[in-house]
């Protein structure tokens, strides 16, 4: 689901700048290199461990067992690990605004034929 959400904010970025004229196809390219990468770095390995932690572990004893459950409920009441854990997601945003070139200029098709 993560991935999913994650694909979609950047291919809209994409897609906004091909249909404002400030990129070209190319820039699904990236899409794809720098995608693909949060996939296999990020979203695959931190997916495939909560599937684990929900299906290898006795739930009655998750929270004694799980360091990871025991941050989460920590950060209920250690506002500064709240914000870091919080934070943690940003890894997964992407800017594809830098592969934007200037927008044309109104009317420079017309003084290009001049």
């Amino acid at each position: 689901l993560t991935g999913g959400i994650v694909d979609v904010g950047a291919l809209l970025q994409c897609f906004e700048g091909m249909h404002n004229g400030v990129a070209d196809d190319s820039i699904l390219d990236k899409y794809c290199e720098v995608q693909r990468r949060m996939w296999h770095d990020i979203i695959n390995p931190v997916s495939t461990a909560n599937i684990r932690r929900l299906h290898l572990q006795d739930p009655d004893k998750a929270l004694e067992d799980d360091e990871i459950l025991q941050l989460v409920r920590k950060s209920e009441t250690d506002l500064d690990l709240s914000r870091e854990l919080q934070s943690a997601g940003n890894e997964l945003v992407y800017d594809y605004t830098q592969y934007y070139r200037p927008a044309p200029k109104a009317g420079s098709a017309v003084l290009a034929k001049l």
